[in-house]
């Protein structure tokens, strides 16, 4: 027997709770098929109390009408299937009620014959008492099992498959018996009486799936209804998540900025004084002159790349790239800036056409030989390509500093410096932001791996052609 749901109320709240604790929504059907089961499993335990009082009362309205070890066997059976179900529920209540969908959908797989079972015990109380036992006895067993058909068509409602197959297996097992007994004991009373309860039972059977699958009805509209609620909160929550980074991203640009953009401008105008009052040392100052103004651009230049990338503005343009000239243009660029620091920039290139964005291809591989230069004091940069079977893999070497493993994850954050790399007191600590922002769009897989005091490898890898 089966009592009236749990209260919705209390369904959605603990449905929300587990929801809230879960990173990612599953599948809709396998969502609701678990709501649905953690709906209907707490019930079962009063359901049993009511069971183990009405079968004690069965026995003895039938005891002495009806074959006794038939009733016996009955009896032991009903009994058995009661305290199991007891134990299921409780192992359920203690164990699983708060479990994910996945372990409520291997619960209900492994235990799915038990509700079944329940209804063929209950249906073979007129395989004992029809037309054996006494008119009146005869009603009582009918009166219980119709009480059964409704608290299992009310109370396994929320979920859908089992009460059918209680239902079902219930009434067909019943008329079943009604059936048999007609067959095998025609007489002209048996007769009436059965031309009387069959369409009755029929429409009963009928009443109660209507019942049960108006109600599962209601039950799968707080479930949507809930779900929604969850998807909007879940997505508020990333909108405060992504508006709380970017006003950690800002302090920490203005507190960045205020910094690195006085240092060179300071310099600047140091060095406009000198020139004024030393215009014979113009070649010498000219040239710091220009490395201070390039370091201004180069910072501007990290900025409006963020800000492209933040105001999704990028202008995607892929092409056959020949990856030779395309190492041949960093070596050109970047060799010059590492002999100044007295490092050694080797590149070992394959004739290889990639598909890509050029330009930015270009500026993710600049960005990280930049890096390692200016990471890098003694040794060299080694930018290497190789061919593998999804595409091609460029690796950037470099003999620095290294990365420490608690800062691998926080040095691609915008803005961030390390306070144990001397390196650092230059730009806007952008470089690696960008390589990472940029191979978003571009479908490129990166990785690294550092060791502090042996240095860095960058791995850029571009897919094939689709």
């Amino acid at each position: 027997m089966n009592s009236a749901p749990q209260s919705q109320a209390t369904v959605l709240h603990r449905a929300s709770h587990r929801q809230a604790q879960s990173p990612t929504l599953q599948s809709d059907a396998n969502w609701i098929e678990g709501e649905s089961i953690r709906a209907f499993m707490p019930t079962q335990q009063q359901t049993q109390i009511v069971a183990l009082l009405v079968i004690p009362v069965i026995v003895a309205v039938l005891y002495g009408q009806v074959h006794t070890p038939g009733l016996i066997i009955w009896l032991v059976l009903s009994v058995l299937l009661a305290i199991h179900r007891w134990r299921l529920t409780s192992h359920y209540i203690r164990h699983l009620s708060d479990s994910d969908t996945a372990t409520q959908l291997q619960f209900r797989a492994k235990n799915a014959w038990t509700w079944p079972a329940t209804a063929l015990l209950w249906s073979a109380l007129v395989w004992l008492a029809f037309s054996q036992a006494p008119l009146f006895n005869q009603e009582v067993c009918f009166v219980t099992l119709a009480s059964i058909g409704v608290f299992s068509a009310t109370g396994y409602a929320p979920h859908i498959k089992t009460m059918k197959q209680f239902i079902n297996t219930m009434m067909l097992s019943l008329l079943c018996g009604m059936l048999w007994h007609y067959l095998t004991n025609k007489e002209a009373a048996e007769a009436s009486m059965m031309y009387a309860i069959f369409p009755l039972q029929l429409v009963f059977w009928k009443l109660l799936m209507l019942i049960g699958t108006r109600l599962n009805k209601s039950h799968l509209e707080h479930l949507n209804l809930l779900r929604g609620n969850y998807e909007l909160i879940n997505s508020l929550q990333a909108q405060t998540l992504r508006a709380n980074q970017a006003i950690e991203t800002k302090n920490r640009f203005l507190a960045s900025a205020a910094h690195d953009i006085r240092q060179p401008v300071l310099a600047l105008d140091m060095y406009a004084s000198m020139l004024r009052e030393a215009p014979r040392m113009a070649r010498e100052i000219t040239v710091k002159i220009e490395a201070a103004t390039k370091s201004v651009i180069d910072m501007f230049d990290s900025l409006f790349d963020l800000s492209r990338i933040e105001a999704g503005q990028l202008n995607i343009k892929t092409s056959d790239i020949d990856v030779l000239g395309l190492m041949s243009e960093l070596e050109l660029q970047y060799k010059p800036v590492a002999q100044a620091k007295k490092l050694e920039l080797r590149l070992h290139p394959r004739n290889f056409n990639i598909h890509t964005d050029h330009q930015l291809l270009k500026r993710i591989l600049g960005n990280l030989v930049m890096n390692a230069i200016k990471f890098t004091d003694t040794g060299g940069i080694l930018l290497a390509c190789r061919p593998t079977p999804h595409g091609m893999r460029f690796e950037i070497w470099d003999t620095g500093i290294g990365i420490a493993a608690d800062q691998q994850v926080a040095v691609f954050k915008e803005f961030y410096k390390s306070p144990s790399h001397t390196g650092t007191s230059e730009g806007f600590g952008l470089g690696l932001s960008i390589v990472a922002r940029l191979c978003e769009p571009l479908g490129l897989d990166f990785s690294m791996r550092s060791r502090v005091g042996r240095g860095s490898v960058f791995c850029i890898e571009v897919p094939n052609k689709a």
